[in-house]
């Protein structure tokens, strides 16, 4: 099981190495605190490099946590987030209904 509390210790690591605008919580572990899985909204710098290569470094620092519980981090560049939202994305729309900024 994934904890609220769990959620903030790998929102620090991902501070730590990927120094994103925010870190959002959404999904069973934002909405009653607990859950099978925690499902991360990360929003980066367009400046900070492809997503690829985000995603490469973010799952290097985050290998300790993927061995207690599964992480779904999806990691979107401030530019495209504005684009979604402005499509009015499903996705988007159950994140800001949900989601917790840690």
């Amino acid at each position: 099981m994934v904890t609220l509390k769990d959620a903030r210790e790998v929102s620090s690591e991902i501070v730590r190495t990927l120094q994103p605008i925010s870190v959002i919580v959404f999904g069973s572990v934002a909405k009653e605190g607990i859950g099978e899985d925690l499902d991360l909204l990360i929003i980066s710098e367009d400046s900070k490099g492809d997503a690829r290569g985000l995603n490469n470094l973010l799952s290097k620092h985050l290998r300790g946590f993927y061995k207690r519980f599964a992480i779904d981090p999806f990691i979107v560049p401030v530019s495209k987030l504005r684009e979604y939202f402005l499509r009015g994305s499903p996705f988007l729309r159950l994140i800001q209904n949900e989601g917790r900024s840690l």
